[in-house]
């Protein structure tokens, strides 16, 4: 046998991986097929993370508006408690803090490259767009609150004062970060603990209104709902821009984005064990009961026409009331 047919000539095939059937290029042809399996993976991940990134957004951006047409179709709040409301102004507007400095502010990302050198900005175009547009709706809301009816409710002396005491903080490590006595990230990532802290706090209210009314009615589900299913996917696209990365300290990293939507999904879980099964029953009342029940009227004669209104619809079937 001729030594020149055991000669393997080194060719390339379609893809550009060399062909042939010796040791050293069967090891080259998996190493240039697990490159192109990975780039192609890493593409993917990117579309997962585009998709999941935005789909929450518009969940999150969404679940603001039904509150605010329950609000003007009841031409009242008084389903909405209006310390969770202010919690909500104040956390939104720390979280904006947070996410227009990480997206925007150039030192903010320098030092965070510092930190986590084979991670990506923890902050995306959507975050700061969800952030400054709820931040939006929630003035908006607060804006009903002082033209519709919200009954015996006003903000607790304690909420005030608790609000203004993080206020002066911020301050004051805003001052120590500008001395250089503190790092400027953790400053940032004190606008982020702020909001984990206040998403907790915000909801406690709300939680205990419904329980003292024996009711969500006012109390929009529907809000409740998309804002769960923007939790979840908020989670899954730091969760995936993590493994694209394999840089899993980087979605302990980002503690603002992870601690909100973990808060946020176990709030709406108990918001839900409220409507769907503890409170249900209570919610299939007559419509124009719930509207009377609504109206908290010094005028007497308002309060005998809202009881004879109750009295003349009394044998009427039940209807779930507008709740979305």
């Amino acid at each position: 046998m001729n030594n020149s047919s055991l000669v393997f000539h080194e060719n390339n095939d379609s893809d550009g991986c060399p062909s042939g059937l010796s040791i050293n290029h069967v090891f080259q042809y998996f190493a240039c097929v697990s490159m192109k399996t990975f780039s192609s993976q890493n593409d993917t991940l990117e579309f997962l993370i585009y998709i999941t990134g935005w789909t929450y957004v518009i969940s999150w951006i969404i679940s603001s508006y039904p509150q605010l047409i329950v609000n003007q179709r009841l031409r009242s709040v008084a389903g909405l408690s209006l310390n969770f409301l202010l919690f909500n102004i104040v956390g939104h507007l720390s979280y904006s803090i947070y996410n227009v400095c990480y997206y925007f502010v150039p030192v903010v990302g320098e030092a965070y490259r510092r930190e986590h050198p084979n991670g990506t900005s923890p902050v995306y175009l959507n975050d700061v767009g969800f952030a400054v547009h709820s931040l939006i709706i929630n003035l908006l809301i607060g804006l009903q609150c002082l033209i519709f009816e919200r009954g015996d409710q006003s903000v607790n002396l304690g909420v005030l004062i608790f609000l203004c005491s993080l206020g002066l903080c911020a301050i004051f490590l805003g001052i120590l970060t500008c001395l250089n006595r503190f790092q400027l990230l953790s400053f940032v990532d004190f606008f982020g603990s702020i909001k984990i802290l206040l998403t907790v706090i915000k909801c406690t209210p709300q939680v205990y209104y419904n329980y003292c009314r024996q009711s969500t009615i006012g109390w929009s589900i529907l809000a409740v709902n998309l804002d769960m299913v923007g939790s979840i996917l908020s989670i899954a696209q730091m969760a995936l821009a993590a493994f694209k990365d394999d840089d899993w300290k980087s979605l302990i990293g980002n503690f603002g984005k992870l601690g909100l939507g973990l808060v946020s999904m176990f709030f709406n879980l108990i918001f839900m064990v409220q409507h769907y099964l503890l409170y249900s029953g209570n919610n299939l009342v007559p419509t124009s009961s719930i509207t009377s029940i609504q109206i908290d009227s010094d005028d007497p004669e308002e309060k005998k026409l809202s009881h004879k209104s109750d009295n003349n619809n009394n044998n009427e079937a039940p209807e779930l009331h507008d709740n979305s």
